[in-house]
């Protein structure tokens, strides 16, 4: 009986990782707007020290939905956003973004992440003033 225990408690225990999860494009809602998260290129997520994730479909809910519950940065212990154009999360705090209409993210907060810099994509179509690349901290500020 305690070998079974055992094997369930590690099961258990084994089962609650701490990390983002993917998001389920189409299906997952928005922890802040609740609407379906559809677009992975500005899609992002908070991860609390419980394990607990919050799934977003715009950086501006992500940040709305901080300022409103009170916590801060250190509450989290991964706060991820999609590289622009991309599904492949990267750390928030690393990341450079840029704010411009013309990306028309899904709530309209118009910000694009990028791993190291936006102009190591293609982003000509978007008409956007390159000479103002912002930190994280800038973004978090906007809002």
């Amino acid at each position: 009986m305690r070998y079974l225990l055992f094997i369930v408690f590690i099961w258990f225990a084994s089962s609650c990782n701490i990390e983002p999860q993917p998001i389920k494009y189409t299906s997952d809602p928005c922890q802040f707007c609740k609407m379906t998260i559809m677009k992975p290129g500005f899609a992002c997520e908070l991860v609390n020290s419980k394990g607990k994730n919050f799934k977003f479909d715009d950086i501006s809910c992500l940040i709305k939905y901080m300022k409103i519950e009170g916590t801060s940065q250190s509450d989290y212990e991964f706060i991820v956003v999609n590289q622009f154009q991309k599904e492949e999360f990267i750390d928030a705090k690393e990341g450079l973004y840029l704010q411009s209409e013309n990306f028309k993210s899904p709530m309209r907060g118009d910000i694009a992440a990028f791993k190291n810099s936006p102009i190591q994509i293609d982003i000509s179509d978007y008409e956007v003033d390159l000479k103002k690349v912002l930190t994280w901290e800038e973004i978090f500020d906007l809002f």
